[in-house]
């Protein structure tokens, strides 16, 4: 009996030093990882990228005062939990800013309205050209308003592509460098073109030709609603075939390659490193502690990788969501009063408001699909390129 229970002490005692082995090994490794991690953030240039913090007028709200390099450890450590806390008042903030600076616009035009509804009861019987020039004079201050807020809405998505193209350039690189540390050499090879082209290319299609198509749509609604005997409105229609036909194949074929591309790169990479880990461990002396540390590296790379991708969507995030947001307030706040200002004079100032407010969706679309090329590409590069 005896025997029996300094059998089982004797076991305890053992399990537990195994337990304490398992303990200080884990605690080794997480040392370990810790260290290779912020030794790799040391030599990574993030002053780009901060630069473009510090340049948001918005980056306060979302990014609460954090640096861009603060956000990525804090995705690695799992901390992220105020981003999700801050958005809601951030949203808000940028959605009742949005409508106070448009009310004071949209309540002159209403008032524009009724002055030329009252002008309208008062001269009726006139001449007809003086009903002309008071429409033309009540539309024209109409249009100057409307155009004045549009031109400031296409300067700011202007703005906002360029600084998405200067965020690419900044970050593809970087994650692509990450990814070549961890072994993918045949994914880094594979998307290289591709995103060279989002960077340059398409950014440059949207800047050049679908906003100059906006413009172009715009000004054909404001020619055709100034008077009913000049009909604009099928060129109108013309120019948003256009813009959707062009997003749509750009969009279609840029998916398409780069679907197929991470469906393809990513398993011989996999294979490839799995292959050199084997022959490592295998073939060379002392191969199992190279083998692991090779392993340590990919984890913490594979780590900070993802991390950088994810700081750089709240990154494009806090830049797309202020003017997407502004633009669909404008949108809203046009339909409105168009089906106020309906009631109150001739129908080709309430077609025009209206007009408008159907163009300036090509705007969002602008944004909206960069964004989502921008999305699809880092998620694409955070999923396909983690090989441990």
């Amino acid at each position: 009996m005896c025997f029996f229970v300094y059998f089982n002490s004797n076991n305890c005692y053992q399990h537990s030093n195994l337990i304490n082995k398992e303990v200080k090994l884990d605690n080794s490794v997480e040392e370990d990882l810790k260290e290779n991690i912020d030794n790799q953030l040391d030599g990574i240039d993030f002053s780009g990228l901060e630069n473009i913090v510090n340049g948001l007028e918005d980056s306060d709200g979302l990014f609460a005062g954090s640096s861009f390099l603060n956000i990525v450890k804090k995705f690695i450590n799992g901390e992220n939990s105020n981003l999700y806390s801050n958005f809601f008042s951030y949203a808000l903030s940028v959605l009742f800013d949005d409508i106070l600076k448009f009310v004071p616009y949209f309540a002159v035009i209403v008032v524009i309205a009724v002055i030329y509804s009252m002008i309208g009861q008062f001269s009726s019987g006139q001449s007809k050209s003086i009903e002309n020039l008071v429409h033309i004079v009540c539309f024209s201050s109409i249009a100057v308003i409307v155009m004045k807020m549009v031109s400031s809405t296409v300067i700011d998505v202007s703005s906002t592509i360029s600084l998405i193209e200067g965020q690419m350039e900044i970050i593809f690189p970087i994650i692509l460098t990450l990814i070549t540390a961890i072994g993918s050499v045949v994914t880094v090879s594979s998307f290289q073109p591709v995103l060279a082209v989002l960077t340059v290319g398409i950014t440059k299609i949207f800047t050049t030709i679908l906003v100059p198509i906006f413009i172009f749509s715009i000004v054909f609604g404001v020619v055709g609603n100034i008077s009913k005997t000049v009909r604009m409105e099928k060129f109108s229609k013309f120019f948003s075939s256009l813009f959707n036909w062009i997003v749509g194949i750009i969009f279609t074929i840029f998916m398409a390659f780069l679907t197929l591309q991470g469906l393809t790169v990513s398993t011989i990479d996999t294979i490839s490193l799995k292959t050199a880990k084997f022959a490592i461990k295998s073939y060379l002396p002392l191969g199992s502690y190279l083998s692991d540390g090779i392993g340590l590296i990919i984890a913490s790379g594979v780590l900070i990788k993802n991390a950088v991708g994810a700081t750089g969507l709240v990154l494009l995030f806090a830049t797309i969501f202020s003017p997407i947001i502004k633009i669909a307030v404008l949108m809203l706040l046009l339909k409105l009063v168009s089906s106020i200002i309906e009631t109150l004079c001739n129908e080709q100032i309430s077609n025009f408001l209206y007009s408008v407010s159907k163009s300036l969706n090509m705007l969002n679309v602008c944004l909206i699909a960069i964004g989502f090329m921008y999305l699809i590409s880092v998620s694409i590069l955070m999923c396909c390129s983690n090989i441990l």
